[in-house]
């Protein structure tokens, strides 16, 4: 897509510093990384988010967050890893191009990664029934 600066690396029109690439998708370090090992995953063909690209292409996501895993576990001493995305830009999402930010973690590292939340007073069986509503079929 033109001006998509994801794209751009992903056709390797932008220089990056790539750590891993498959057919579907490239692994690259952020310009400004947040932690050691921070590393974008973003697929190769221009999908603006989740919802607009195929199902098949999470494996590809699974097996690039494997493939990280295994590769920063011995330069950096990472133990674990958060996988972290953003669709919509009520959920934060700053670059229209899927992509998921790998962040290596490690024991003690006194990151916290998951944000508070308000807590929710919703009753379950209503949103239930009203998600599983066989006459509409789910909904969003």
């Amino acid at each position: 897509m033109e001006g998509c600066v994801f794209c751009a690396i992903a056709e390797r029109r932008t220089a990056a510093r790539v750590v891993l690439e498959t057919p579907e998708i490239i692994c690259f370090f952020p310009t400004v990384p947040e932690i050691p090992g921070h590393t974008l995953i973003a697929s190769r063909r221009h999908y603006h988010d989740m919802m607009d690209a195929p199902t098949a292409l999470g494996e590809a996501v699974f097996r690039a967050a494997q493939m990280l895993a295994s590769r920063y576990r011995r330069p950096l001493g990472a133990t674990g890893f958060n996988l972290m995305h953003a669709t919509g830009d009520s959920a934060g999402q700053s670059v229209p191009h899927l992509h998921f930010h790998f962040m290596p973690r490690f024991d003690g590292d006194g990151i916290s990664l998951w944000p508070q939340l308000p807590g929710s007073d919703i009753d379950l069986d209503e949103l239930l029934n009203w998600v599983t509503d066989e006459t509409t079929g789910p909904r969003r």
